[in-house]
């Protein structure tokens, strides 16, 4: 007789999700204290993807001289037991095997595991949605053990991503804390959500006692707290906001027996006190004709290759070989306002899953960050072109969107010299990496060319920054650039990119030579585009706050996000400053993988701009008809847009830009937008920003100082005019 085998997924040479191999292992037999386990389900989470491609092998957590083995949480029924096990064959159960460094792991048809680590799996539930629950459940009861009882004086506790993986099980939990919840998600859930026994919204005000981000909206959920609050996130060691919360150690559960989750999540397994024994009232298995809500999708391991996993009831996009969705990547930190707090540091744990024996996400590249540029060589320059020759420049760029891997768009459109870069650089708070472009540090760019650079692994989270440094050896000429991005770019001679600070730089308020970053994102993720002028791009906010009106409007989003293609001076008709919006549609918003929706503002500079250049003025019956192209275009790339009406600027302190024939124009242009069907939707920042006492003026608390730009508040008041039920991305 030959030796009986299983078969598990493995990775031998790390190389993305091709390198994933099934093979067939000797079967082990359980010594004392063990059992094996027939495996019915696995979920796969974002982690196994990373093990797949090297990541964790390049930071020197995996060293595994033949194989890595995949899967962390499993459920199955034991087929056979080791000396000294009270757990009976025929037990359905479910565990978790944690660490990095292991030749096995639960994408296997059979697995030995210590029995001490598992749980009785309840008759009810189906093995398929229990496979889920040991990583996200546990993530839950580590939210909430950092949490703590909920004290007297406050216990209003808003759970993001209320219908997802971790989400839903910590609204669930969290009143036996004494935790008044209120879930946030999309307005699709609300049933779901209410059925957890929580309160519902989709646009959170700030003022919560607490906040657990099982969305990891990170800085868009700090911001949710009232001071002396706390947060709890699930993004790994992710610091949400620069210069808000206090920076600690995170903490992770070690799940030995699953201890007080198990106790919580399904009935009392040996070893678990008494008093945790609970039902499972809010786990909301699959039945035969109810298919599991979004927060529980699994990877059925099936006994041969041709196997149906035969999930009745399924939705079809939950069908095998579909991705589903991210639920979270699950490291938890705290981000205490009253005081820093640490914790000891444990196994990290990750919790997404979908259906199919095709252990492979689909994911795409989109824009997680995008910046619009303009010539130095245009006639009217609102601010001064520059060159570069032997110098370094380093510049931030605050991300929309966020992923594991990350590429950066350089670009020379409108250089008339080869743009040659030396060296360049791009460091999140994961670390500093070296971009290379087509495996080589250097590269020159041709006049009127761009240049993307490799896949780079440096994580990046949304509403972070990531940091670009660029060393120019050669003269450049005149530069492409951002002219007003409301953010400063640091010069220094000389060759500095991996330096980690840059002492006596020189600052400039502008961008050079770079026009976006893209992330790799589920093929699923939705992006939108705030595409328009200044009051877009920022000018007015405080410089490096990232207080954009985009910045806001992102900072209320549950799901996708919103990139920046603003240009301050830009005009719907016309060129200069930039090229016009008809000119610049395709490149700068319909090229976009997984665009869904487009803001604009434009009308502004179309009005004010002749006055002060002499240009003929522009008539309404022009802007009407430009604005009706612009929709056609987009609704016939299949995109919706959202129109904003024009912002007043009788105020404008810049000589001919205010006239009273503008602004009549505007008026008119105003009242054609609030009443037409050309749009899928309007959000009225003319009246959301007005002096109610004066229309044609921005409100002066809300001014930016010019009459013609808002500050923070405006900004802030900008994006409050957006219905979000207008943006469901």
């Amino acid at each position: 007789m030959g030796t009986a085998t299983f078969r598990t997924a493995v990775v031998r040479t790390p190389g993305g999700p091709d390198s994933i191999e099934i093979i067939d292992v000797p079967v082990v037999e359980p010594g004392p204290g063990e059992v094996r386990v027939e495996i019915a389900a696995a979920p796969v989470n974002p982690v196994e993807l990373g093990v797949a491609r090297g990541l964790f092998h390049a930071m020197g957590l995996i060293n595994q001289p033949e194989r890595t083995g995949l899967g962390w949480d499993f459920a199955g029924t034991v087929v056979a037991t080791g000396p000294g096990v009270d757990v009976a064959v025929g037990t359905r159960v479910a565990g978790l095997v944690d660490g990095f460094d292991r030749d096995f792991g639960t994408y296997a048809e059979r697995l030995v595991v210590p029995a001490v680590g598992l749980a009785v799996v309840p008759d009810g539930l189906d093995l398929v949605a229990a496979s889920t629950v040991p990583v996200n459940g546990l993530a839950a009861v580590q939210i909430l053990d950092l949490l703590g009882d909920a004290p007297a004086d406050g216990n209003r506790l808003l759970v993001t991503g209320a219908a997802g993986g971790v989400g839903g099980y910590v609204a669930s939990l969290a009143p036996d804390r004494g935790w008044q919840v209120t879930g946030l998600a999309r307005a699709e859930d609300e049933e779901f959500v209410r059925g957890l026994g929580a309160e519902f919204t989709s646009d959170a005000e700030p003022g919560w006692d607490a906040v657990a981000d099982g969305a990891a909206l990170q800085q868009r959920g700090l911001a949710l707290v009232r001071d002396g609050g706390v947060f709890v996130g699930v993004q790994p060691s992710a610091k949400p906001a620069r210069g808000v919360g206090s920076p600690c150690t995170p903490w992770w559960r070690t799940p030995t027996a699953l201890d007080r989750a198990a106790c919580s999540l399904v009935p009392r397994p040996a070893g678990c006190r008494p008093e945790c024994t609970r039902s499972c009232r809010w786990t909301r298995p699959p039945t035969p004709t109810e298919p599991w809500p979004r927060a529980g999708c699994a990877v059925v391991t099936c006994s041969s290759p041709d196997a149906d996993p035969g999930i009745s009831g399924a939705s079809p996009a939950l069908r095998p070989g579909r991705y589903v969705e991210y639920l979270t990547d699950v490291g938890i930190r705290r981000h205490d306002l009253r005081e820093p707090a640490g914790r000891p540091p444990g196994p990290r744990l990750c919790g997404t899953v979908s259906y199919g024996n095709e252990l492979r996400a689909t994911m795409i590249w989109t824009a997680g960050f995008r910046t619009a540029v303009i010539s130095p060589y245009e006639q009217i320059q609102l601010t001064e072109p520059r060159g570069f020759a032997d110098q370094t420049v380093r510049q931030v760029l605050h991300m929309a969107g966020g992923g594991e891997l990350l590429r950066v768009r350089l670009t020379n459109r409108y250089g008339r010299t080869p743009l040659t870069i030396a060296a360049a650089s791009a460091a999140t708070e994961y670390g500093q990496r070296a971009l290379t472009f087509d495996g080589a540090e250097r590269l020159t760019i041709p006049p009127g060319e761009e240049a993307v650079s490799d896949p780079t692994e440096l994580p990046v989270t949304p509403g972070a920054d990531l940091v670009l440094s660029l060393y120019l050896p050669e003269k450049t000429g005149l530069a492409t650039y951002s002219h007003q991005p409301m953010e400063t770019a640091h010069i220094v001679g000389g060759n500095h990119v991996a330096s980690p600070v840059l002492p006596e730089a020189e600052q400039v308020e502008a961008r050079f030579y770079v026009s976006g970053v893209d992330v790799l994102a589920p093929d699923d993720t939705a992006i939108a585009v705030a595409f328009g002028d200044s009051w877009f791009e920022g000018v007015g906010s405080t410089t490096g706050a990232n207080n954009r009106s985009v910045d806001f409007l992102n900072r209320r989003l549950d799901r996708g996000w919103v990139v920046n293609q603003g240009i301050a001076g830009n005009r719907l008709l016309r060129d200069e400053v930039g090229e016009h919006a008809l000119g610049r549609l395709d490149r700068d918003v319909l090229s976009i993988p997984g665009v869904t929706h487009v803001l604009v503002h434009f009308g502004i500079n179309d009005l004010g701009l002749p006055g002060m250049s002499g240009e003929p003025p522009v008539t309404a019956d022009a802007l009407i008809e430009g604005f009706e192209a612009l929709a056609h275009r987009a609704h016939a790339a299949g995109l919706k847009i959202l129109a904003a009406t024009i912002g007043p600027f009788a105020g404008a302190v810049y000589p001919g830009i205010s006239t009273p024939e503008g602004l009549a124009v505007r008026r008119e242009v105003n009242d054609w937008i609030r009443t037409t069907d050309t749009f899928d939707a309007v959000f009225d920042v003319a009246r959301a920003v007005e002096d109610p006492d004066a229309p044609d003026y921005i409100h002066p608390a809300l001014d930016g100082g010019d009459g013609m730009h808002l500050n923070d508040k405006g900004a802030q008041a900008m994006a409050g005019a957006v219905d979000l039920e207008t943006l469901t991305l």
